[in-house]
């Protein structure tokens, strides 16, 4: 899906142009501050539930490149254009030219959603690492040789999410290079895309929603599940945007409609993703503050069952 100024002037004036980019600025300087405070303020520490600290980092670092370039690619399109309206030469390359612009600002979207998705995954994992240790009762443990288990998993997410954002980059290259018959690939592959992310996501909530029977640390687990839930919110609203968009972008009678739901899609994205992140950063940071909250909690844990023994005895 691709925000254009000129599209947005002509169906709601410059009034309403300034107003998304407005909204989706707002949402930059967000993911830039919070990307920038979870770069120096948040630390891994050796800790396995926190392993998903320097995919959050990226993850960060990529959503601000995603809206960065979703908000200065249609600005430099809406300049180009203009001036091209008095110019000449080859048409069809100039399109092409500019239809690079979303190509790329879509790929660093699900780069970004997808690296966030990891993160995810790993702070689950990390929650169920901590549940196995404090029911064992061993906190020595917790700062041991990290598992592989938890960065396999995650890189076979990353891995299936980026293979599908590659095949979408390049359908979306050929088709406006001129190979039609790429459309229905490149469309398949953005609703893939989001099918995908929002299967994963669906896959983590149950995971975690899983373990609050064995979860000492309820307070980690009730933020993993907001953030979880939040994910899965986000994936299953950009895969309804696109499914309905690429049904709607055949239609001519219909393509107001469709620069509308582009419109949605940029603005619901962005925010959603602040919000995940912004989790995500109370998650890591709410450790580090406390020097290691997961193992703080599970110390806790421990005492109070060794208390209750020493009471029985």
């Amino acid at each position: 899906m691709h925000f254009s100024i000129l599209d947005a002037e002509a169906y709601l004036g410059l009034a309403g142009v300034g107003a998304i980019l407005t909204v989706v600025i707002a949402a930059a300087i967000i993911t830039g501050v919070l990307s920038s405070l979870a770069f120096f303020r948040a630390n891994r520490h050796g800790d396995d539930a926190r392993s998903g600290v320097p995919w959050l980092k990226a993850a960060g670092a990529l959503g601000s490149l995603w809206l960065v370039t979703a908000i200065v690619s249609p600005v430099i399109e809406y300049f180009l254009r203009q001036g091209r309206r008095a110019g000449s030469g080859d048409s069809s390359s100039f399109e092409f030219g500019m239809q690079q612009f979303p190509i790329f600002t879509n790929f660093f979207m699900y780069t970004a959603l997808a690296t966030f998705q990891v993160a995810q995954i790993e702070f689950t994992i990390g929650l169920d690492y901590a549940s196995i240790l404090s029911r064992e009762r061993e906190v020595s443990g917790f700062f041991d040789e990290a598992s592989p288990v938890p960065h396999v998993i995650g890189l076979v997410v990353y891995i299936c999410i980026l293979v599908i954002n590659a095949a979408d980059l390049a359908c979306s290259e050929l088709y406006y290079s001129g190979v039609d018959t790429a459309f229905w690939p490149m469309k398949m592959a953005v609703l893939s895309l989001d099918a995908a992310l929002w299967l994963f996501s669906i896959g983590g909530l149950i995971s975690t929603a899983c373990q609050h029977y064995a979860a000492p640390q309820k307070r980690l687990w009730k933020i993993l599940m907001a953030m979880n839930s939040v994910t899965a919110f986000h994936h299953g609203g950009l895969t309804i945007l696109a499914g309905f968009y690429g049904v709607i972008i055949t239609q001519e009678n219909l393509v107001c409609l469709s620069t509308f739901i582009s419109y949605a899609q940029l603005i619901f994205s962005s925010w959603m993703f602040v919000l995940c992140l912004s989790i995500g950063y109370g998650v890591s940071v709410m450790a580090y503050k406390n020097g290691g909250l997961w193992t703080k909690d599970i110390s806790s844990h421990i005492s109070l069952e060794e208390a209750k023994l020493h009471c029985l005895d």
